[in-house]
């Protein structure tokens, strides 16, 4: 997997610097990937313009971050799970429009995963780049593990990041092994769920 991250906010011009960089690096539409935390309407708007599938789903897709541990999903926990999203939700389009296929993931288990990949645990070769600058270092280890005591008195672990520290670098590291995971690359592939090639292209608003 060789991924590619980039911020981008609203606006016409940033996605079309957006689609630069991906014509650029070579990154089809279908290995696009829109954090839709935020900026969701037009995000939304600039999947369903950004092409179609043979299938005829949107080729671009969504990324929706989660709080649960996982997904139940035939009785097996999983990291992420397919969501489809009607793009007019509570407005006058809704139920005319192809809903969008957003990829729920669960926060807590992908941070997990990051973190044995940090710490040399698995199969992968996670590193920082010589070429990486301090802000990207700051910025990707910007979440610790903390202790707390819960309403019941027991100690339990929560992954917590200090208010107001730049962590956008470390939500796209989450991303990756997020698109990573749905291609079958850390885990058998499913048949439920999109399909991505090569390499994927995360954005994050």
């Amino acid at each position: 997997m060789s991924p590619y991250h980039e911020k981008i906010g609203p606006g016409t011009e940033s996605y079309a610097n957006l689609l630069a960089l991906c014509e650029t690096w070579r990154v089809p539409k279908h290995n696009i990937a829109f954090d839709v935390g935020t900026f969701q309407s037009e995000l939304f708007t600039q999947i369903m313009e950004g092409g179609s599938l043979p299938n005829g789903d949107y080729a671009m897709k969504a990324l929706w971050g989660d709080d649960r541990p996982f997904f139940l999903i035939g009785g097996e926990r999983h990291l992420w799970t397919v969501a489809p999203t009607d793009p007019y939700l509570g407005r006058k389009a809704q139920g005319f429009i192809r809903p969008i296929n957003v990829i729920r993931w669960c926060k807590p288990s992908v941070q997990d995963k990051l973190n044995f990949f940090m710490h040399g645990y698995g199969e992968t070769d996670w590193r920082i780049l010589p070429a990486a600058d301090q802000d990207y270092r700051k910025q990707v280890t910007a979440w610790d593990r903390r202790e707390f005591t819960d309403a019941r008195g027991a100690r339990q672990t929560e992954w917590w990041c200090p208010q107001g520290r730049p962590d956008h670098y470390y939500s796209c590291e989450l991303e990756q092994i997020v698109c990573a995971s749905a291609r079958g690359l850390l885990s058998a592939p499913r048949e439920v769920g999109p399909l991505f090639e090569h390499a994927a292209a995360v954005t994050h608003s």
